[in-house]
């Protein structure tokens, strides 16, 4: 790809311009100088967008059929479910989540936890994530902690799994105001496993109250051991 020298560094000649009206040569370093305000603003972002694309193409490679770990895909785990991903093998852990808020949790997950960026209200950004869902390597299980909101997305989800050759199990961890068969028939049309975690309160000397993160983990946690055996997950009884 043809290279030329600009005032704001080296860059690709077809970033820069598509004429000689889109810049001027200087006549002593003969570096050239920009005319046009837009090609000047795309070759200040290149290296940002540069970054950018080499993060995603790491994400791909790490989540491409080259390795053989198996890999449990948790879509929303810095709430709730935040116990059970500090809980389960961070090598294979991979967790979805728009990652700005519950700074706290975040900060607690192993490095070697996957973080796929996710804000599954957004077509454009649930569109890019279920595109790339598709062609990840050994992928054994999907946790969906998804408001009810985004059952669309949640329907897609499970729709986008059904064309991979082995689909993964899906586990729905649903609240009370979620009706209870939300998935669970849409999953089987899909031919895909599916478990579904139903969330409520429990009472207590005082009256009802909700379970706890680490309540709600551990339930998730039993549905997953209930499908792989081998899984040995301590989740714990803080808040």
């Amino acid at each position: 790809m043809p290279v030329v020298g600009t005032v704001y560094g080296y860059a690709p000649q077809c970033q820069v311009a598509s004429s000689q009206t889109n810049f001027a040569v200087d006549p002593d370093s003969g570096i050239l100088i920009l005319t046009n305000e837009d090609i000047a603003r795309r070759c200040e972002r290149l290296p940002n967008e540069m970054v950018t694309y080499l993060a995603v193409y790491k994400r791909r490679r790490r989540m491409s059929t080259q390795g053989t770990v198996r890999r449990i895909l948790v879509v929303g785990g810095t709430g709730m479910l935040a116990p059970l991903c500090r809980a389960l093998p961070p090598q294979q852990l991979v967790v979805a989540a728009r990652f700005v808020s519950n700074a706290a949790e975040v900060a607690a997950l192993s490095p070697q936890v996957l973080r796929i960026p996710l804000n599954y209200r957004s077509e454009r950004s649930a569109g890019e994530f279920l595109k790339q869902l598709v062609g990840w390597g050994h992928l054994a299980c999907c946790i969906l902690w998804v408001h009810s909101r985004a059952h669309r997305f949640s329907r897609t989800l499970i729709e986008t799994v059904s064309r991979r050759t082995h689909p993964p199990h899906v586990v729905h961890v649903s609240g009370q105001g979620t009706p209870p068969d939300a998935l669970t028939d849409w999953a089987s049309q899909c031919s895909v496993p599916f478990s579904a975690v139903r969330l409520g309160s429990v009472a207590t000397a005082t009256g009802w109250r909700w379970l706890t993160h680490a309540e709600i983990s551990q339930q998730t946690a039993s549905a997953l051991t209930d499908t792989f055996p081998d899984l040995r997950i301590s989740v714990g009884s803080g808040a």
